[in-house]
C-alpha cells in the first residue's frame, strides 16, 4: 500500500470508515486508492500536505455541516484524479467516489451530496448548500494564509504544471485567476470563514497581481 506518510491522516480514515460502517477490506482497498493518488511524486501542492491541510482546518468547522461525514469523505476525495491542465478532474473525481461508495452500499442521497461537495471544488459556480460552500471555502483557505506561504503554494502549483505550460503561460493563468477571485463579491461563501479571511486573502491576491504585473 502506497504510504500517506503521515499516521495522523491513516488513523483520520480509520475513524472516518468506522462513522460510514465501511468493511475493514473495503476500508483499507479505498485508503490504498486514494493514498496512491495523493503520494504521486508530481504532486507538488494537489498532495499529502494539501489533504492534510484540509482535513485539520475542517475539524475546526465540522459542528457546523449539515452532513460531516458525508462532507468528510468528499474531502478525501475530492483531488484523487488530478491530471495537470485537464479541466475534468473534480468530475471524475466526483466519479470515483459514486463509484467505489456505491459498492459499498451508500444510499443514492449520499452518493449525490458527496459528489456535489466534490465539485464545489470546481469554484465555477456559486455552491447550492451550506455543505458544498464549506468544502468550498476550505479549499481556498490558502489564499488567506501568510504571504510567504502564499506564494509558496504558487510556486507549488508551477511545479505541477511548468512540464505541460510555459512560464509566461502559467504567468497568464494565474494573473487571470487572481483576477476572477477579486471580482468576486466575496471569496469565501460561509460567514464564518469570509469573517476571517476574506480580508487577508484580497491582500494576498491584491499583492501578488500587483507584483506580476510590474
Amino acid at each position: 500500500m502506497a504510504n500517506l506518510a503521515n499516521e495522523g491522516l491513516q488513523q483520520d480514515w480509520d475513524s472516518l470508515a468506522g462513522k460510514l460502517g465501511l468493511a475493514e477490506e473495503s476500508s483499507r482497498n479505498i485508503y490504498s486508492t486514494l493514498a496512491t493518488a495523493y503520494s504521486a511524486p508530481e504532486r507538488h501542492y494537489h498532495g499529502i500536505d494539501h489533504l492534510s491541510q484540509m482535513l485539520g482546518d475542517f475539524k475546526k468547522y465540522r459542528r457546523y455541516a449539515d452532513n460531516p461525514d458525508w462532507l468528510e469523505i468528499a474531502i478525501w476525495f475530492h483531488d484523487a484524479v488530478y491530471d495537470f491542465g485537464a479541466a475534468d478532474n473534480e468530475e471524475r473525481s466526483a466519479g470515483l467516489a459514486k463509484k467505489l461508495l456505491k459498492a459499498e452500499g451508500f444510499p443514492e442521497l449520499a452518493l449525490s451530496r458527496i459528489q456535489e461537495y466534490v465539485l464545489a471544488t470546481k469554484h465555477d459556480s456559486p455552491p447550492a448548500d451550506y455543505d458544498s460552500q464549506l468544502i468550498a471555502d476550505l479549499d481556498l483557505m490558502v489564499l488567506a494564509a501568510p504571504y510567504n506561504q502564499f506564494l509558496e503554494y504558487r510556486e507549488k502549483i508551477w511545479q505541477e504544471y511548468k512540464g505541460r505550460y510555459s512560464l509566461e503561460q502559467f504567468k497568464a493563468g494565474t494573473i487571470k485567476f487572481y483576477k476572477g477571485m477579486l471580482d468576486k463579491p466575496n471569496i469565501f461563501h460561509t460567514y464564518l470563514l469570509r469573517e476571517r479571511y476574506e480580508e487577508m486573502a484580497r491582500s494576498n491576491l491584491e499583492q501578488a497581481l500587483a507584483e506580476m504585473r510590474n
